[in-house]
């Protein structure tokens, strides 16, 4: 099944093609714009808690892979 972002979801963290993770809890939208963005075929990986989530610790991974919107 292909996870997709749906609305209310709360992305908290951001995942680099290399590994890098960065937690966006409290960061600048601007940041967070400029962490998700990349070169065209790259892959970033947004943790999120999904809006239905009972619980906050209730995450999910959903890949994306950079094109141009």
């Amino acid at each position: 099944m292909l996870a997709c972002l749906k609305p209310g979801d709360k992305i908290i963290g951001v995942t680099q093609q290399d590994g890098d993770h960065t937690d966006i809890i409290d960061m600048r939208l601007d940041r967070v714009v400029k962490l998700i963005r990349g070169p065209k075929g790259t892959r970033v990986v947004l943790t999120v808690i999904p809006a239905d989530a009972t619980d906050n610790t209730v995450t999910r991974d959903i890949t994306i892979v950079r094109d141009k919107v």
